[in-house]
């Protein structure tokens, strides 16, 4: 009797902010080290969720509507703070509705710290979702990805942490697909597509309010010549369905 296959490893719990600006219409983007997970790629800001997210979203630093799941909270906090730990940029309000800000300093301190230390509080309702995709089952390393949208602070400038993030930037989304000079996961560019179709970054934002995401797990098939092809269901809302990954 032939053995069973191993099972697919279950999805890491994980959160991704798509930071935008204008004009023109600019979303922040990092380059990741060479090393750890996705090796030099051009990636939004992002991460695991941690369990100290969910505590951080019962907080009083934390405004979100009561009918909001726990779960959903805590992947929102998660996108905020990886956006602060690498890049340095802090979406978050002071008490009088002006955008907070915090000491570099304390990128490595706990994420209650940074909103206390800043007077800061963290409203969910301008953390918007956008799309959710979960790694294929036959990656080692799977992860179930909330992603996110929400305006940059005025007059915000990413510093990198030199750890995770070794590069950062703002770029015209649209530029970035058409000149196709970047190797990009199949998610990224496939947001970068749908943030290229809006023409602002409050249409974009209105956009993914309007609609709510749908969640995407990518087959794929492993040709003859070792290539992949990446194929999601045409209804996902994206402008492209399939993707060829060289070997």
């Amino acid at each position: 009797m032939p053995e069973a296959a191993d099972p697919a490893p279950p999805p890491r719990p994980a959160a991704t902010l798509l930071l935008l600006r204008e004009p023109p219409l600019e979303v922040l983007m990092l380059r990741r080290s060479g090393s750890g997970t996705f090796p030099s790629a051009l990636v939004f800001p992002g991460g695991a969720i941690d369990p100290a997210d969910a505590a951080t979203a019962r907080s009083d630093r934390v405004v979100a509507s009561a009918d909001l799941p726990i779960e959903e909270r805590a992947a929102r906090v998660a996108a905020v703070r990886e956006a602060w730990e690498e890049a340095g940029v802090l979406v978050a309000r002071t008490s009088e509705g002006r955008p907070a800000s915090a000491d570099p300093g304390l990128r490595d301190a706990p994420f209650d710290t940074v909103l206390e230390q800043a007077g800061a509080v963290l409203h969910l309702a301008d953390v918007v979702p956008v799309a959710r995709w979960i790694t294929p089952v036959i990656e080692p390393r799977r992860f179930d990805t909330r992603f996110y949208v929400a305006a940059a602070p005025p007059d915000a400038e990413p510093s990198v942490d030199g750890r995770e993030a070794v590069e950062a930037g703002w770029f015209e989304p649209g530029r970035l697909v058409e000149e196709g000079v970047e190797p990009l996961l199949f998610p990224t560019l496939s947001n970068l597509r749908r943030l290229a179709g809006s023409g602002s970054a409050e249409a974009a934002i209105n956009a993914a309010a309007a609609h709510p995401p749908v969640t995407v797990t990518p087959e794929v098939e492993v040709r003859a010549d070792g290539s992949r092809l990446i194929r999601i269901p045409g209804d996902a809302g994206y402008a492209i369905s399939e993707m060829t990954v060289p070997r």
